[in-house]
């Protein structure tokens, strides 16, 4: 408490996350205090490296101090191509995220030759790809179009979810809103379909009622409050082959609004840093989603709207809060419905991210990976500590 008090902070987590560099929920400082199974000793721009903590608190059945796995050395390649490769020739132990379920037929088909499994997860998501606006963007026409939810709801229903399906993931998708998992006591269908029709007629209408009704002379562009036509640089990264195909879709589809897209390409680190830390966009597309047990807390709440907070898009309700608060702190479960079906409809009227659908993830695991257990309830990586690998 005392080192937080020196740096101004009262509280000792506030502290804390303030200097984790948190990278979306994930804290990649060096040397950061962890209970964890894993440390990080390591970082660049293309690689992670973990070493295992020797004060872990697990023990295996016969008395084994856990994590089995002393290191792990984590690469990130922009290169799909490169990914298949490094796959496909069992050149690795893992490969997760960079995959295409596209291809999943011929990694199965070099599966013997590479010496790996390919596995299907059924990831413990409700739903999964989604886009961001800034609502607090220095552009103050770009910040008056991003606030108005009926602006949000309409570029929502002007996104053809079940052409996306087919196109990026050959129907093996789920064309869906913010949720959670439909085994989870939370679960209520109208959560899932919330303004994901594909309705351009519609999303007309709600721009128009949004007072967006001006259009410039040749009418191919609609007019934002400042007499200019609407723009908007849509940000997204080369590493997923959805994260590719999803912004071009959207470019044409949103066209028949008279809205302009400008898709701007990076890497996945490049881009994450000017979303967490620079907050220096328009809209982006990531990867995101609830488990089973929800808590929206730490992605919309106000007060992790500040770098490097999930709430970049700086979304506030003051209802929401509210009950973000109270799910947290309550622990009597029929109340915890209640507060969440409440939240749950709110945040699909607002829609503060506009979710796309929910997939399956294709993994590669080296044959010489044991205990790789993927659960449909939470991360793939749950039982990371139990993990081993026979060399």
């Amino acid at each position: 408490m005392e080192a937080a008090r020196e740096e101004g902070y009262e509280l000792w987590y506030d502290y804390f996350w303030a200097k984790a560099d948190v990278v979306f929920g994930m804290p990649v400082a060096l040397d950061l205090p962890t209970v964890g199974p894993y440390m990080i000793v390591g970082k660049t721009a293309e690689r992670r490296q973990f070493e295992r903590n020797p004060y872990f608190w697990k023990v295996d059945t016969e008395g084994n101090q856990l994590p089995y796995i002393d290191r792990i050395d984590t690469q990130i390649v922009s290169d799909l191509e490169v990914i298949q490769g490094m796959i496909m020739s069992g050149a690795v132990d893992f490969v997760g995220y960079g995959t295409d379920l596209r291809n999943y037929p011929m990694y199965r088909s070099y599966e013997d030759e590479g010496g790996y499994r390919t596995l299907l997860w059924e990831s413990g998501m409700g739903s999964e790809v989604i886009l961001m606006v800034n609502q607090t963007h220095e552009d103050l026409a770009l910040r008056e179009l991003f606030q108005d939810k009926r602006v949000r709801q309409a570029i929502s229903q002007a996104i053809d979810r079940d052409e996306i399906n087919e196109v990026v993931y050959f129907g093996q998708g789920v064309p869906r809103q913010y949720t959670v998992l439909d085994t989870s006591q939370y679960y209520e269908p109208e959560f899932e379909t919330a303004f994901i029709e594909y309705d351009p007629e519609r999303a007309n209408e709600l721009l128009d009622e949004a007072g967006f009704d001006e259009w410039c002379e040749d009418e191919e562009w609609r007019l934002d409050h400042d007499g200019e036509p609407i723009e908007i640089k849509y940000e997204t990264y080369m590493e997923a082959q959805w994260s590719q195909d999803i912004p071009e879709i959207a470019q044409d589809q949103w066209e028949d609004l008279g809205i302009k897209l400008d898709v701007e390409m990076s890497e996945f680190t490049t881009l994450a840093d000017n979303v967490s830390e620079e907050q220096d966009f328009e809209m982006f597309n990531m990867a995101w989603s609830l488990t089973a047990d929800p808590d929206p807390y730490q992605t919309f709440s106000i007060d992790n709207s500040d770098p490097p907070g999930r709430n970049s898009g700086q979304y506030h309700n003051e209802r929401a809060e509210e009950l973000m608060e109270k799910g947290r702190t309550t622990l009597d479960q029929e109340e915890r419905e209640e507060i969440y079906e409440e939240l749950f409809t709110l945040f699909n009227e607002d829609l503060p991210y506009l979710f796309v659908y929910f997939r399956d993830e294709s993994f590669g695991v080296n044959n010489r990976v044991d205990n790789f257990e993927p659960s449909e309830f939470q991360d793939w990586n749950w039982n990371a500590h139990e993990i081993s690998v026979d060399y």
